[in-house]
């Protein structure tokens, strides 16, 4: 079969559709659902919260193995023993270590108290960085960086930090650095120092420990990968492992990738942009020149950030409107405000050479010797700064390349990281190609790299990523959509062989991260809103019922233009705006028909009269021939309070050059053009009539498929409703080729020809080609791909509870045959299951161990309750009277109840601000210690957790990996399920737990539980108890219970532990909230199935 697939991908979705193009028809269509790989709150990955907790792990791990070093040193040394150790440890010894590591710099002290002076500095060593020079850039760095400087200076006046600390007033409130106050940091110096002078000290007084020994003590011995010392300092990162992680080069297979920061890779991407840039002069689009490309070149090693604007002074043409940038060349987002169409938007940039230019600065003389040889030095400095990250290894490798102490130390304050996906050796051969004007791909063939060798191999189907391409993509949330969008792809070709074309959208804001997506979904729901208040003033003040978009953008137009004519700068009467629908029209500022450009920004509200007279032109076509009326009309329109771009267009001489075809099948946006490339260099298609294969991959603007679904009348109005409209988009985009671009580009014409002309022939005023009436009748006949299109793709993505339904729906589809319709399935939501055993054992709060005796809740039942410490701006007044303060300091309670009450039960308001504390009330009166928090009863976090640290604490279950469904005959012998949810911390354990506890409504079987229940209440789903395990269901698992004589089924979504109900939600169901999910109890369960659905979903088995 020859066809063709339509691939629409957003960030948590693809719709995908297959064209049969053969018999023009949709063979198959439906979508994949998959959740982003980050944090929904922020943005976040989704391993940074257990890379953080590892990482504070790692820390508690280390200093604990330093302060038991400490231990067995003083043990082994016969300084003190265990016993004496174990005591001086005690909380209740309140000796003060500040006070003990002064007096040792000037008095023998006992064993003990050295052990209590080293132990303490070991525990609070001091700060360390292994890049102080980068540190000093970074914003919370040059915090800590400012107060150590400050203290340096006083630590003048000491003789150590003790001293300090007990002696200057500045560290009497406290002595320790508080949140985000770092006033009192020292460096590890200070304190190795302090340490060295305290041993010596207790030397010259008879401590007997010889220098080794000491050294030891302080050092550890690293060499042998002892780094308990009490100053060791594990490299956070060495060269050796950034060497290890570098990769080897896609094109020269033994060379190593060079860096990002290096002067060769910068100039090559830089260069590499410059060739595939386009430029626009006199309405004739072409590429730079080699000349061109390097006087950008030499502009760029100038100004540190290379502007769209500065091209266009670099190629002379300043302030020339016959010079332009094609729409999609310019990147970024164009703002509303922008006054030259977004040239003032980055190009591109030498980042790295300008950060080693202005390093250098001061000593030109080094920089002289770095430009020498074709800067080749600059590449081996970039090398320098990539592959190792402390002082003590830059500065040594620096100094060999020959330059000034001065500017190695100053060098060394650069801070950059990553490597590109091409070594040195491949960079300089393609380099001088691209330079030359060529573009990448025949970069490399002029270099003499054979890349159709290179991408041998299997093409039947689309591997997964390889690392070269994976490195292109550092967007997770970019990665997990191209995944899938490779399974779904390779799942159509194993049920349908190669394809013949590949159509694909994505989403305008797939490879933005999640503040940019945040801020686009703030402009959506705010134009969402916007759109809701118009409609409320069209139905209130103007009896418009039912207003349509048509009738919102007009509302729009005439608000934006201060409710004038754009073209006559005549008043619009508002009321006649939607009581004749003839008054005033929406027009395209430059006709569609030659534009393609269906945004606001090209459109404005006009009369009819005036949209009349300026036909298919541009207003200058229209009346710039008249010197007085234009120059009438660009005074009107330059003082008119409209958008840069929007005045730009009405006051062109020269229409922007915005070609249909380039516009509408070639978005160049970079994910677009990845998944191009992607699938043109691993993928084989089919061949028909020998066909080129380069144009088999069509990537159709985003705009056109919105503008096409509105002609073919195709879409939901609630694209909220459910998933189904994903499959919708596919169908269009699928549908999309040159013809149907041709047609729509023709039928626009005809329209803007006839629309205000009853003869049956129209001279274009503009080509002076005369067109039909008939023609223009037969275009707006086969507007579609096919007849009935729009209905087809209308049936084929509507929700249906069976296939008779569709099936009934399809008759009378001149392309479908009774077996093809018969052989239809609606589309069923395929979503990617979630069974990976990762996430974090136990949430991150600790909690007492012990339960509270006798609590009972307002209700008096009673139920388990711990004593849980929380900050009082999370204290309101129900809190607070559920807390232990109303017993045991009631008069605190009674201050806390009043400042609540006088700030309406708002803890926020009344505890947070810092200017006015609650403080502790006392027996005579004086004021007290400052309240920060109280003890209140949690009951919420009590329940579900485990105990950890031999028991000594208590912490609530961490992540939910997956629900094990079990089924146990009950004392009547029939079978019941029962469920048991397998948190990450019982990934490993022999038994688990059923949850909840069955407890049994009658005494039989009270009793029949009762049997295999343990010594705590609890039953356990173990063979001996009965209890056979039938599968589990992870999130995304799909399932079909039967409850008597109901049926209800879904994907998994989570379990109630607490009342024991299944939660489902619909296959095309958008949201997970609880109120639209399905809710299922374990004891009306009579059977359960579940389903492995397949990554196109036409594996489901249909009641």
């Amino acid at each position: 079969m020859k066809y063709s697939i339509g691939l629409d991908i957003g960030t948590t979705s693809i719709g995908w559709a297959i064209i049969d193009e053969d018999n023009k028809r949709i063979e198959k269509v439906g979508v994949r659902i998959f959740e982003k790989p980050e944090n929904p709150k922020d943005g976040k990955s989704l391993s940074e919260t257990r890379r953080t907790a590892r990482s504070t792990r790692r820390r508690l791990k280390r200093r604990r193995q330093r302060l038991n070093f400490i231990k067995k040193f003083f043990r082994d040394n016969n300084l003190l023993t265990k016993e004496q150790i174990e005591e001086l440890l005690r909380p209740e010894n309140k000796l003060n270590p500040y006070k003990i590591r002064e007096k040792a710099l000037n008095e023998k002290i006992s064993n003990e108290e050295l052990f209590i002076s080293l132990y303490h500095i070991a525990k609070r060593r001091g700060y360390k960085s292994n890049r102080k020079s980068a540190e000093e850039k970074d914003k919370e760095g040059s915090k800590v960086l400012s107060a150590i400087s400050k203290n340096e200076k006083l630590l003048k006046e000491y003789k150590t930090v003790a001293s300090a600390l007990n002696s200057n007033e500045k560290f009497i409130a406290h002595k320790r650095n508080k949140a985000e106050d770092y006033s009192n940091s020292f460096v590890r110096a200070n304190f190795e120092d302090e340490a060295k002078l305290i041993l010596k000290t207790q030397k010259e007084f008879g401590l007997n420990l010889s220098d080794e020994k000491i050294n030891f003590l302080l050092f550890g011995n690293e060499k042998e990968g002892n780094f308990n010392g009490i100053f060791s300092q594990r490299p956070f990162m060495t060269s050796e492992l950034i060497m290890k992680m570098r990769g080897k080069c896609s094109l020269e297979k033994s060379e190593l990738r060079a860096p990002k920061a290096s002067y060769s890779f910068e100039m090559f991407r830089l260069a590499e942009n410059l060739a595939h840039l386009r430029v626009v002069i006199n309405n004739e689009e072409r590429s730079l020149t080699e000349e061109e490309i390097s006087k950008v070149i030499e502009k760029a090693k100038d100004i540190k950030v290379l502007k769209y604007q500065h091209i266009r002074e670099v190629l002379g043409y300043k302030k020339d409107e016959n010079f332009s940038f094609p729409a999609n060349m310019i990147r970024g987002e164009i703002k509303k405000d922008s006054k030259n169409n977004g040239e003032e938007n980055k190009f591109g940039e030498l980042s790295f050479y300008h950060k080693v230019k202005t390093a250098l600065s001061n000593t030109p003389e080094d920089w002289q010797k770095v430009c020498d040889d074709n800067y080749r030095m600059l590449d081996e400095l970039g090398e320098i700064l990539s592959c190792n990250k402390d002082d003590e290894s830059l500065r040594k490798e620096i100094s060999k390349l020959g330059l000034s102490e001065k500017a190695v130390e100053v060098l060394m304050t650069i801070n950059v990281s990553g490597f590109g996906h091409l070594s040195f050796k491949a960079l300089r051969k393609i380099f001088p190609f691209l330079l030359k004007g060529d573009i990448y791909s025949d970069a490399l063939k002029n270099a003499g790299y054979d890349v159709k060798q290179q991408l041998s191999g299997d093409k039947n189907k689309l591997p997964p990523l390889s690392k070269e391409d994976s490195a292109q993509i550092t967007n997770p949330v970019v990665k997990r959509a191209v995944s899938q969008t490779i399974k779904v792809v390779n799942a159509i070709i194993r049920e349908y062989g190669a394809p013949y074309q590949i159509k694909i959208e994505a989403a305008s804001d797939l490879a933005k991260n999640f503040k940019e997506r945040k801020k686009i979904k703030k402009a959506q729901d705010e134009n969402a809103s916007y759109n809701e208040r118009i409609k409320e003033r069209l139905q209130n003040e103007f009896n418009v019922p039912s207003p349509t978009g048509l009738q919102i953008t007009k509302f729009k137009l005439y608000e934006q233009q201060n409710g004038k004519c754009a073209y006559s700068g005549k008043r619009l009467v508002l009321e006649n705006l939607f009581s004749n629908e003839h008054y005033a029209e929406i027009d395209h500022i430059i006709p569609f028909s030659r534009c393609g450009n269906d945004s606001l920004i090209n459109k404005v509200l006009v009369l009819t009269e005036e949209n009349r007279q300026k036909g298919n032109l541009t207003p200058f076509e229209a009346w710039g021939a008249d010197e007085s009326r234009w120059a009438e009309y660009e005074a009107r329109v330059n003082s008119m309070n409209l958008p840069f771009r929007k005045k730009g267009r009405l006051l062109a001489k020269v229409p922007p050059k915005e070609d249909w075809n380039s516009r509408a099948l070639n978005d160049t946006r970079y994910i677009s053009k990845f998944l191009g490339r992607y699938l043109r260099k691993n993928l084989k298609f089919a061949k028909f009539d020998n066909e080129n294969p380069a144009q088999r991959v069509i990537v159709p603007n985003g705009s056109i498929t919105s503008y096409l679904r509105r002609v073919w009348r195709v879409g939901s109005k609630n694209r909220e409703e459910n998933n189904l409209h994903h499959a919708t988009d596919a169908c269009v985009i699928a549908a999309i080729d040159q013809n149907v671009i041709q047609k729509i580009s023709r039928l626009n014409k005809y329209f803007e020809l006839f629309k205000y002309s009853a003869e049956d022939e129209v001279v274009d005023k503009i080509t002076g080609e005369i067109s039909s009436r008939a023609d223009f009748e037969q275009t707006f006949e086969d507007i579609e791909p096919w007849k009935d299109f729009g209905k087809e793709v209308r049936k084929r993505t509507a929700h249906y509870e069976s296939p008779i339904e569709l099936h009934n729906e399809l008759i009378g589809l001149e392309n479908y045959d009774e077996d093809f319709r018969n052989r239809t399935t609606p589309i069923f939501v395929s979503r990617m299951p979630k069974r990976s055993g990762k996430g974090n054992i136990n949430k991150e709060t600790i909690r007492s161990p012990k339960i509270v005796e006798g609590y009972v809740d307002s209700k008096e039942k009673p139920v388990i309750a711990r004593k849980q410490r929380i900050r009082l701006t999370s204290v309101d007044l129900k809190t607070l009277y559920d807390s232990p303060v109303r017993e045991t300091d009631p008069v605190l309670y009674e201050i806390l109840k009043v400042r609540l009450n006088e700030f309406g039960d708002k803890p926020e308001k009344a505890f947070g601000d810092p200017s006015n504390p609650v403080y502790k009330p006392t027996k005579n009166g004086s004021q007290g210690n400052i309240v920060r928090s109280i003890k209140v009863y949690d009951t919420l976090n009590s329940k579900s957790g485990f105990l950890i640290n031999k028991g000594k604490a208590f912490v609530n279950n961490g992540d939910t990996i997956r629900l094990d469904v079990f089924k146990r005959k009950n004392y009547k012998g029939e079978f019941e399920y029962y469920f048991s949810p397998i948190y990450v911390h019982l990934l490993n354990a022999k038994k688990v737990e059923i949850l909840p506890t069955p407890n049994g409504r009658s005494a039989a079987e009270k009793a029949d539980f009762n049997k295999i229940r343990d010594e705590n209440g609890k039953i356990f789903a173990t063979e001996e108890n009965g209890f056979v395990k039938q599968f589990s269901l992870y999130p995304n698992d799909y399932v079909r219970i039967y409850a008597g004589n109901r049926i209800v089924e879904g994907y998994y979504v989570k379990y109630g532990i607490t009342d024991g109900t299944l939660n489902l939600m619909n296959h095309d169901q958008t949201s997970k909230d609880n109120l639209s999910l399905k809710h299922i109890g374990r004891g009306t369960i009579t059977f359960i199935e579940r389903y492995d659905i397949s990554v196109l979903g036409d594996n489901y088995r249909w009641i």
